[in-house]
């Protein structure tokens, strides 16, 4: 009956509750057997069916109390996966974005050490890379008058002597006038601000184009006594004047593309000025080749005139499209002019200083006689080539990269533009012997006429070099606002040049040689003196 009793209740249970239920159930059995076949008193009923209750709640108990164990340890488990898995996540993330940044990082860092290789490339590069195409804008523009002088002398020597008094009296006035262009430069250098460049431009303009409108005027009245006060006479005068008065008429628009240039040189470009020249020289060569044949100098002036046009227009095109012309046109007052005069009065007085000392030269060439004058026109367009064509570029470049620099950046540029003079001043000097040797008789086919300058070649090539050292100095002096030392200068050798060629005449020592000798000795002294006051720190 107990048997029945156990195997009813047991069958109530399942899995493995039932199992130990069971057995528990047949030991119980088996101690009943025992004690009933002892004398032992008889278990009731109603206490064995309470301890079986008592064992199935212990077991019921265990059993709840395992499987809330084994879900709490699932959920637990989840959970930690779930932590461990966006652990694993957000490490993935700030992996890649650390993978990302590193790789940023890396390439702002070639991009700052490109930069800074860049800010430490050489100076001499940049500077080189001014200068050179600056040499070729300004030997094409010198070629100009050297063109003229090429055909002519073809045509007659005479006339060729006549461009001599004409072409000094044009070209030192219009080298006068670059005082304007020199404080256009600087002004434009040392000025960052947009709206500012806008209105120097717009000034600039209107004092050139009227500085030219006013030297065209003087030159067309006063041709014939320019041209005798620089020693023309006889049939010399008549040619002289009637060149001279061609080229004044386009003297506003040669001011205009001077101006232009000074404009893309404030930016570091000398590259559309030089395309600008070559096209005007273009033209000067056909204008040259169809006119001087039948016209003499009236056609060379017609063309070289044309040409000063072609060019003004290619630059006004060109800075319409770079968005450098100024637009509106800024209409500047009376203070307006306060500051080109305060800056470019000194300038302008040095420049006048050498322009007297070029023209006494070239009066005292001219009294010598048609042949030492036509010589000396030969001469000295190898000077416009070779020294004006290399120092100009060099003073430039001195007044466009100083400006905006201080202390030790300062002195980096110096040294380089030093280092580069000193090239560019070997170079010159190598350039005008190449051209004393072989080119002289481009310019004329008269024996006589390049024996002449053929016996002044070699004074003429150290004159050439010492010019290009001082027109580097006297840049120097600009940028660094040191003009009254550079004043000083010119008016000293101007002074002692004119003194010398006035004893020369005096003695009977006077020569294309000895003229040119004497320039040279006193211009090496005016360099060693610029150059001390200049470079002292």
């Amino acid at each position: 009956m107990a048997r029945d009793g156990s195997v009813s209740f047991g069958s109530g249970s399942g899995g493995v509750e039932g199992q130990n239920t069971n057995s528990l159930a047949g030991e119980s059995d088996i101690n009943l057997q025992t004690s009933g076949s002892s004398d032992a008193p008889a278990v009731p009923l109603g206490d064995k069916m309470a301890n079986v209750s008592s064992a199935c709640g212990f077991l019921l108990a265990v059993s709840f109390f395992g499987t809330a164990r084994v879900r709490a340890l699932d959920t637990a488990g989840s959970k930690r996966n779930k932590l461990v898995g966006w652990a694993r996540k957000k490490h993935g993330h700030h992996a890649r974005r650390d993978r990302q940044l590193g790789f940023a990082c890396r390439a702002e860092a070639v991009r700052s050490t490109s930069k800074l290789q860049a800010s430490d490339r050489p100076r001499w590069i940049a500077i080189t890379g001014f200068v050179v195409p600056t040499y070729a804008l300004v030997a094409t523009s010198m070629m100009l008058t050297a063109i003229d002088k090429a055909f002519i002398g073809r045509v007659s020597s005479l006339q060729l002597a006549s461009l001599g008094p004409s072409t000094a009296v044009f070209d030192c006035t219009s080298y006068l006038l670059t005082f304007l262009n020199t404080a256009t430069l600087a002004f434009l250098a040392s000025n960052a601000d947009a709206a500012e460049r806008g209105k120097i431009r717009s000034h600039a303009l209107f004092f050139t184009v009227g500085s030219g409108m006013i030297q065209g005027l003087l030159l067309f009245i006063g041709a014939f006594p320019a041209v005798r006060c620089l020693g023309a006479s006889g049939d010399l005068v008549q040619h002289s004047a009637v060149y001279l008065r061609l080229r004044s008429m386009g003297a506003p628009v040669d001011r205009i593309a001077s101006v232009s240039t000074q404009f893309w040189l404030a930016e570091k470009n000398s590259v559309i000025p030089m395309l600008a020249t070559i096209v005007a020289a273009g033209f000067n060569i056909v204008g040259d080749f169809v006119l001087c044949p039948s016209y003499g100098v009236v056609g060379a002036a017609v063309a070289t005139v044309i040409a000063s046009a072609v060019s003004a227009v290619f630059l006004i095109v060109c800075l319409e499209h770079g968005s450098l012309w100024p637009s509106p046109f800024q209409w500047p007052s009376p203070s307006d002019l306060a500051p080109f005069v305060r800056f470019a009065g000194p300038v302008f007085f040095a420049l006048l200083l050498k322009v007297i000392l070029f023209a006494l030269m070239c009066a005292g060439a001219t009294g010598l006689g048609i042949m030492p004058a036509a010589a000396h026109q030969i001469l000295v367009s190898v000077f416009f080539i070779c020294g004006i064509a290399f120092g100009q570029p060099l003073s430039w470049a001195a007044q466009s990269f100083l400006p905006r620099s201080t202390g030790q950046e300062r002195r980096r540029i110096a040294k380089a533009l030093i280092a580069v003079s000193s090239v560019f001043v070997m170079l010159s000097g190598v350039l005008a012997g190449l051209m004393g040797c072989y080119c002289l008789h481009w310019f004329s086919a008269d024996s006589a006429v390049l024996a002449h300058a053929q016996g002044a070649q070699q004074t003429v090539t150290i004159f050439v070099m010492l010019y290009v050292a001082f027109l580097t100095m006297e840049g120097f002096a600009i940028a660094l606002h040191r003009l009254k030392a550079c004043l000083a200068v010119s008016a000293v050798l101007a002074a002692s040049g004119g003194l010398t060629i006035l004893l020369l005449r005096l003695s009977g020592l006077l020569s294309l040689t000895s003229l040119w000798a004497s320039q040279a000795t006193l211009l090496a002294v005016a360099c060693i003196a610029l150059g001390l006051i200049v470079l002292r720190r």
